[in-house]
């Protein structure tokens, strides 16, 4: 019985998350913290065709903008991540929580287009959830950095719909 109620769960997240799923794991316990720690980890990322360490290292304006405007885009997901997961839960940049919603972008496009997926680690970097790889839309007029912000709020506004989602849903749970 447990279990075919996971799956209809996860099925209610899959469907009114935003177009969002979840990959692997439970948001058991997450909401009840107040205080979700959120990271952004390039390390994976293509960003128009450069990893982020030759973005940084090159010569080109892109590299340069990438550097001085990278905090500006990141502050966008976490202000879009935070508005819409709704009030019941803080999640921005937080020493000491439990939690940690890490976003992955896989790719940027140079109209910040973005495939990326995220996972949610415990203190002690386990992963204790993850979803599937999904879309954020960035921009067409503008700069490279204002593109790409668009794409950060878009994505954050993805995953804060989902994390809302999840929320209403673990609430109907009990």
């Amino acid at each position: 019985m447990k279990k075919s109620f996971l799956i209809f769960l996860t099925a209610v997240i899959s469907v009114s998350g935003y177009g969002q799923k979840l990959k692997s794991g439970s948001f058991d316990g997450i909401f009840s913290e107040g205080r979700i720690n959120v990271k952004i980890d390039y390390s994976k990322a293509m960003i128009n065709g450069y990893t982020e360490e030759e973005l940084l290292d090159s010569e080109i304006e892109m590299g340069k903008d990438w550097k001085n405007g990278k905090p500006e885009v990141n502050q966008k997901f976490i202000f879009a991540l935070n508005e819409k997961a709704g009030k019941n839960v803080s999640i921005g940049s937080y020493k000491n929580t439990k939690y940690t919603i890490v976003y992955y972008p896989l790719t940027i496009d140079k109209d910040g287009d973005q495939k990326a997926y995220a996972t949610v680690v415990d203190e002690n970097g386990e992963t204790i959830l993850e979803t599937a790889e999904f879309k954020a839309s960035g921009g067409h007029i503008g700069t490279f950095m204002n593109l790409v912000g668009d794409g950060m709020d878009s994505a954050g506004e993805r995953l804060g719909y989902f994390f809302r989602s999840a929320y209403y849903a673990s609430k109907k749970k009990k």
